[in-house]
C-alpha cells in the first residue's frame, strides 16, 4: 500500500493522466461496437419478440443496477481520493472498502427481490407480458447484480488510486467474453435465457479477474458491517444514486411502458433505433471530460474564461452534432439495415424512430456542457430538480403518448425531454456566467447558416437520385466548405481550444 500512495514525478503524472483520458474512452467505444454486433447477431437468430424479452430484462436490471449501486462507487472514490491526500493512514483503505462492500452488497441482495417479484409472480409476468424465457432471463440476469457489485467496488479503489486503464481493460474483455459465449448460446438455440446466462458467467469471471487484481495491488478483500457508517455513506451518497435514477428513467423508463402498453416486437425495434443512439452518448465525456479540469479553475477565479470555455464547447459540440443528425436521418435505413444484419420485420419502423429520435442529439450536446458547468461553479444539487422534473415529464408524456403513437412517440419524448431539460439549465448557466454566455451570437448565425446548407445540398443531392451515401458526403463536403469560409472558430477560440485540451490531457 505504501508503494500505491508514492506520488509520481510530473512526467509520469502527465503520462498516467493521459492515459486515464484514452484509456476508458477507447475501452468505451470498442464495448459499444462489440454490443452493437452482438445486439445484431441477436436480432438475426432470434425471431423479433424474444429479442423484445431480452431488452426489457436488461432494462430492468439497469434500474436495480443503478440502486445496488447506490452512488457508492463515486462515494467510495472521493473517500479513498481523501484518504490518499491526507493520512493514507495504515489499514484505512481496506477498512473502508470492507465497509463499502459490505453495504453494496446488501444492496445487491435487496435490489433482486423486485426483479425477481417481477419474474416470479403471476402479476409481474401478466403486467409486463412476460414469456417463459424472458421469465427465466430476468431470474438470471438479476443473480448479476452480487459480482457485478464487487466489480464495482473494485474499480471504485482503482479509481482513487488512478489507475484507470486495468478497469478499463477488465471490462473489455468482459464484454467480449459475453459476446463470444452469447454467440455459441444463441448459435445452440438456447434463446434469452442462453443470452442472460451468458451475461451472469461473464460477470462472475469478472468479478474474480478483480479479486485476483485487488489482491495483487493493494490487499485481501474482506466483509465488516458498521450500522452507523453505512447509515452515513447511505445519506451522502443518496443524492448520487437518484441522480443516476432519474437519468435512467429520463432516458429508458419508455421501453416498460412500450412492453406494457404495445408488445415485445415493438420493444426489439425501438431497442434497435436506440443502439446507434448509444453510440453518440460518448461524444459529449469525451470532449468535456479534457476541458473540465480547466473548467474548475476557472469557475474559481475568471468567470469570464469560464464563460468562454463555455461557449467554445457548445459550438466544438454542435459542429460535430449537426452532420451526424443529417448523416443519421439519411442514412437510417441502410444503417439499421447493417445492425439487424438484413433481418426482416425491423425496417422501416426502427428507421423512422431513429430518424426522429436523432433529434435529441443538438440539445443533448448543450445539456451535457452546461452539466459539467454549473458541477464547476458549485451548482450541482440544481441538477437533481431538473433532471427529477424531467423525468416526471418523460414518464407522463409517454403515458399518453405511446398507447396512441408507439415507439414513435417514445422517439419523440425523448426529444422533448432534452428541451425540457434545456430550459432551467439555460437560466442557470445565463445567471452564472452572463446572459451573453447563452446567446447564439455571430458564431451561433453563421453555424445555423453551414447547418442550413448542409441540410439544403443533402436534400438536393438526394432529390437528384445519386443515393444516400453520395447525398450525405456531398452535404458534408459543402458544410466543410461553409464552416471554412464562415471562418466559424476564429483563431483566439482555436488556440483556446487546444490548449485547454493539452492541459486536460497533461492534467494540468
Amino acid at each position: 500500500m505504501t508503494a500505491t500512495s508514492l506520488s509520481p514525478p510530473p512526467a509520469e503524472s502527465a503520462r498516467r493522466v493521459a492515459r486515464n483520458i484514452a484509456s476508458p474512452f477507447a475501452a468505451q467505444l470498442a464495448g459499444r461496437v462489440l454490443t452493437t454486433a452482438y445486439y445484431s447477431l441477436q436480432v438475426k437468430l432470434l425471431v423479433q419478440g424474444e429479442v423484445g424479452q431480452y431488452a426489457f430484462a436488461t432494462i430492468a436490471l439497469l434500474y436495480a443496477s443503478t440502486i445496488a449501486d447506490w452512488g457508492l462507487g463515486t462515494w467510495l472514490t472521493r473517500e479513498l481520493a481523501t484518504l490518499r491526500a491526507t493520512a493514507d493512514r495504515p489499514g484505512g483503505a481496506p477498512e473502508l472498502f470492507a465497509k463499502t462492500l459490505t453495504v453494496r452488497l446488501v444492496l445487491a441482495g435487496g435490489a433482486m427481490l423486485p426483479l425477481l417479484a417481477i419474474a416470479l409472480t403471476d402479476a409481474g409476468q401478466h403486467f409486463f407480458k412476460l414469456s417463459p424465457g424472458g421469465t427465466a432471463a430476468l431470474i438470471l440476469l438479476s443473480l448479476t447484480l452480487l459480482p457485478g457489485a464487487f466489480a464495482s467496488a473494485v474499480t471504485a479503489l482503482y479509481n482513487a488510486y488512478e489507475r484507470l486503464t486495468l478497469p478499463a481493460g477488465i471490462q473489455l474483455l468482459t464484454v467480449g467474453a459475453t459476446v463470444l459465449l452469447g454467440a455459441g448460446t444463441l448459435l445452440l438455440g438456447w434463446g434469452a435465457p442462453g443470452l442472460a446466462g451468458t451475461a451472469l458467467i461473464a460477470t462472475s469471471g469478472q468479478a474474480l479477474a478483480f479479486y485476483g487484481c485487488l489482491r495483487r495491488d493493494f490487499f485481501r478483500p474482506g466483509l465488516y458491517w458498521d450500522g452507523a457508517a453505512a447509515r452515513r455513506m447511505l445519506g451522502t451518497a443518496f443524492p448520487l444514486m437518484l441522480n443516476g435514477l432519474l437519468i435512467m428513467i429520463f432516458f429508458r423508463f419508455d421501453q416498460p411502458i412500450i412492453q406494457h402498453y404495445r408488445s415485445a416486437g415493438e420493444v426489439a425495434i425501438y431497442e434497435t433505433a436506440y443502439k446507434v443512439i448509444n453510440v453518440t452518448q460518448i461524444i459529449t465525456p469525451a470532449v468535456v471530460l479534457a476541458i473540465f479540469p480547466a473548467m474548475a479553475r476557472a469557475a474559481l477565479h475568471d468567470r469570464a474564461a469560464l464563460a468562454r470555455q463555455y461557449r467554445m464547447a457548445v459550438k466544438l459540440l454542435l459542429v460535430i452534432g449537426l452532420p451526424l443528425v443529417v448523416a443519421t436521418i439519411a442514412l437510417a435505413e441502410p444503417i439499421l439495415t447493417i445492425v439487424t444484419l438484413g433481418k426482416g420485420g425491423y425496417l422501416p419502423y426502427a428507421a423512422w424512430a431513429l430518424a426522429i429520435l436523432i433529434g435529441y442529439l443538438p440539445f443533448s450536446f448543450i445539456n451535457g456542457v452546461t452539466q459539467y458547468v454549473l458541477i464547476a461553479v458549485n451548482r450541482q444539487s440544481r441538477l437533481t430538480w431538473a433532471i427529477g422534473a424531467t423525468a416526471l415529464f418523460n414518464i407522463a408524456a409517454n403515458l399518453l403518448a405511446v398507447p396512441r403513437l408507439g415507439i414513435y412517440g417514445a422517439a419523440l419524448v425523448t426529444v422533448l425531454s432534452e428541451l425540457v431539460l434545456l430550459g432551467p439549465f439555460l437560466v442557470w448557466a445565463r445567471a452564472e456566467l452572463g446572459a451573453a454566455a447563452v446567446r447564439p451570437g455571430p458564431g451561433g448565425v453563421k453555424l445555423a447558416a453551414a447547418g442550413a446548407g448542409l441540410v439544403v445540398a443533402t436534400a438536393a443531392l438526394s432529390a437528384f437520385g445519386t443515393g444516400a451515401l453520395l447525398a450525405t458526403l456531398g452535404g458534408g463536403l459543402v458544410y466543410a466548405g461553409l464552416l471554412a469560409a464562415l471562418r466559424i472558430f476564429r483563431p483566439a477560440e482555436q488556440a483556446l481550444m487546444w490548449g485547454l485540451l493539452r492541459r486536460g490531457r497533461s492534467g494540468g
